[in-house]
């Protein structure tokens, strides 16, 4: 296994955030444009060929993987850190992202995606303090937020503020409404 850190993927890793912006949200699709958050990244030459081999490298992917182990390796990529007085482990696999806390499986994002299991109030308090590893921890949560559908737009406009982290205003309007889309899932 190989063992990252928030170091790692600090919020000047382009590459890492472009790839796990594309696996994280697959349920995520704006009926208006017709996008997904990876159409969307494509669309926009948001992500590119190195974004890729970055995030294939990271997981461990090779032709066949997915043939082979339906994406899943034995020793992946992952981090694991305190949260709260849990720990949190993440593993990175070709085919899908698995969280653990204390060892129990809470959500994944791959084939058999387990999503909308922490509620978005929970994930907001991480951003509280000003502490850039909670951010980090805020992100790489996010995937697995869950709200109803009258809080759609204050949870876009939120994180339309957020992303100028990664993307610049013209298209974090954009891609809030994708991500907002995943955590308030239409019945």
């Amino acid at each position: 296994m190989n063992r990252i850190s928030f170091k790692d993927i600090g919020f000047d890793n382009q590459h890492f955030w472009n790839g796990y912006f594309q696996i994280s949200y697959p349920n995520s699709y704006d009926e208006e444009t017709d996008l997904s958050v990876t159409d969307f990244l494509e669309e926009n030459k948001l992500s590119d060929e190195e974004d890729v081999e970055y995030w294939d490298e990271l997981t461990g992917y090779y032709d066949g993987v997915l043939d082979e182990s339906d994406g899943y390796l034995d020793d992946p990529t992952y981090l694991e850190e305190p949260c709260g007085r849990k720990t949190l482990k993440i593993e990175f696999h070709p085919g899908d992202v698995l969280y653990y806390l204390d060892g129990k499986e809470i959500g994944s994002t791959g084939p058999h995606w387990r999503l909308n299991v922490l509620h978005i109030d929970e994930l907001e308090r991480l951003l509280d303090d000003n502490d850039e590893n909670n951010e980090i921890l805020f992100w790489l949560l996010l995937p697995l937020a869950a709200a109803n559908e009258y809080d759609r737009k204050e949870i876009a406009d939120f994180l339309k503020g957020k992303l100028t982290r990664f993307f610049d205003d013209d298209v974090s309007g954009d891609m809030a409404k994708l991500i907002a889309s995943q955590i308030v899932p239409k019945e």
